[in-house]
């Protein structure tokens, strides 16, 4: 006898027990009249479930289908293309395919593909083939570099298991289904109540698992016809360019309106009125620092000796500021004299911002707090503001870990930036808004560019006034002079043209002579 036979036996050996006691019941309904009540209300069950899963399933709600026509390039065409694609979509979804079947894909990716070229190319009676092998191949590389990273992040084992690996799991998974199958035959002639509760359980599960199914392979239907109808749009409208950086730089006509553009904005800072900015302090303040980190380079060299009346100016031209700036150095210590200090008052009259440079390991502000004062006096005080420089050697001094918030402090450090600003403000009367700490070593440069350029900037905007106010006049002389250049020029050529003239008519009149 052949295992075929075999397991027919054995299923009717184990199927006529069961038979039995099922038979005993209908024969029990039958002598108590109530077969026919006990069929028909089997029916009326049967037909109530019947109208509940169609309600159900009319009920159930559709998957969110994938959505790409926002990647697309909103042009009628491609609107068209992408209808006929979505159309497509919901006409394969109805039918139930074989996705294990690679003449499906195929298929409809020659339908998709077709459908999309004849929006395109309608006069072409293939219009499928109006299309580059360049472009194609690179929808090729597109696309297997997605299905790549969709393979390697969503399938787990992926990156590991080889496909001879995957062919004999799959024929393990097929023993051990004949293996689970025999199981539940065997069993169920030794324990039929459980065995008819595991299988109406398998029987729910497999009816849960094949709605599922259903919406996952209809899904996966729509996901590849809508990428394939997507690239096919890029490939047949020619929105498509071959080398990606491409577009990660601008084009020549752009890049030439961009340069006339810098060069312009280059000429016109060059051009313009630097703002005069008077950057004062005492010795070994940081003021040469400050300038340093300003402009980006050294420019500013630290003076080891004091000098009686120590200044220096610099020019600074950065895109960061809106006009070129002059930074005048002044060192004011207590023995300058009265002229000495009255030459300083001078330059801060005339200069747009005052920036005061006070180091915060310097306990001595009195001369600092008398430099506000006199300022604040003048008749046209700049606008000021402080730099609180070495930071970086406030307790605890091995402490260095930036950045540092002093406005809610967090750390040893912070709080003792806080309170040294805060002490400062009090001592020279000045917001705390206006001043700013600042670590200028050129190793561990912190703050400057963060805040205090900020600041600056803020400042001089305000100033912009200023400055236009204080180079009136010189603006007035210039043009006065320049009008007046322009005036003697035109009425030399004038006067040129009255003596041209007049020597052309005397002569003319020579040449003539009086008539006899």
């Amino acid at each position: 006898m052949n295992l075929k036979h075999r397991w027919r036996m054995l299923a009717i050996s184990v199927a006529l027990p069961l038979m039995v006691p099922l038979l005993a019941g209908v024969y029990w309904l039958w002598l108590n009249h109530w077969l026919l009540g006990w069929v028909a209300a089997s029916a009326a069950l049967a037909l109530i479930w019947w109208g509940v899963s169609r309600i159900l399933e009319k009920l159930k709600p559709e998957p969110q289908w994938l959505d790409i026509s926002p990647s697309l390039v909103n042009t009628p065409q491609s609107e068209l293309a992408w209808q006929r694609v979505a159309a497509i979509s919901a006409e394969v979804r109805k039918q139930d395919h074989d996705l294990g079947d690679s003449s499906f894909y195929l298929q409809t990716l020659t339908q998709v593909m077709n459908a999309v070229a004849e929006v395109y190319h309608p006069q072409q009676k293939q219009a499928i083939l109006e299309v580059k092998i360049p472009y194609l191949l690179k929808v090729i590389e597109v696309f297997a570099r997605e299905l790549r990273l969709a393979f390697s992040e969503n399938i787990p084992g992926s990156h590991v298991f080889s496909i001879n690996d995957l062919a004999k799991g799959r024929r393990i998974a097929s023993k051990g289904r004949e293996l689970y199958r025999l199981f539940r035959v065997v069993t169920a002639g030794f324990d039929p109540v459980t065995t008819l509760i595991r299988e109406l359980r398998v029987f729910a599960n497999s009816q849960l698992l094949a709605s599922s199914t259903d919406d996952l392979k209809r899904w996966l239907i729509d996901a590849y016809i809508k990428k394939v109808g997507f690239y096919a749009i890029e490939l047949y409208s020619g929105n498509m360019v071959l080398d990606d950086d491409d577009l990660r730089k601008p084009t020549r006509r752009t890049q030439r309106e961009i340069n006339t553009i810098r060069q312009r904005q280059r000429q016109s800072q060059r051009n313009a009125e630097p703002f005069q900015i008077l950057l004062a302090g005492k010795a070994n303040s940081g003021k040469a620092s400050l300038i340093n980190a300003l402009a980006g380079q050294s420019l500013a060299v630290a003076d080891t000796l004091p000098h009686p009346l120590d200044k220096a100016s610099h020019f600074v031209r950065d895109k960061q500021f809106p006009s070129p700036l002059i930074l005048q150095r002044w060192r004011y210590h207590e023995a300058q004299t009265n002229e000495e200090f009255q030459a300083l008052l001078e330059k801060a009259g005339n200069s747009d911002l005052a920036i005061i440079v006070v180091s915060s390991v310097d306990p001595a502000r009195q001369l600092d707090k008398t430099m506000l004062q006199h300022l604040r006096q003048l008749p046209n005080a700049p606008r000021i503001i402080v730099a609180l420089t070495h930071i970086d050697k406030l307790r605890p001094l091995r402490e260095w870990n930036p950045p540092y918030n002093w406005a809610k402090p967090a750390s040893a450090k912070a709080e003792a930036i806080k309170l040294t600003m805060t002490e400062l403000a009090r001592c020279l009367d000045i917001g705390v808004e206006f001043i700013v700490p600042l670590c200028l070593h050129p190793e561990r440069i912190y703050n400057c560019q963060e805040q205090f350029v900020a600041l600056m900037v803020q400042q001089l905007e305000q100033a912009s006034q200023r400055k236009y106010l204080r180079s009136l006049h010189d603006y007035q002389h210039e043009a006065k002079r320049r009008m007046l250049r322009r005036q003697m020029l035109r009425s030399g050529y004038w006067m040129s043209r009255l003596g041209d003239y007049l020597i052309t008519q005397a002569r003319q009149s020579t040449a003539h002579g009086p008539r006899a």
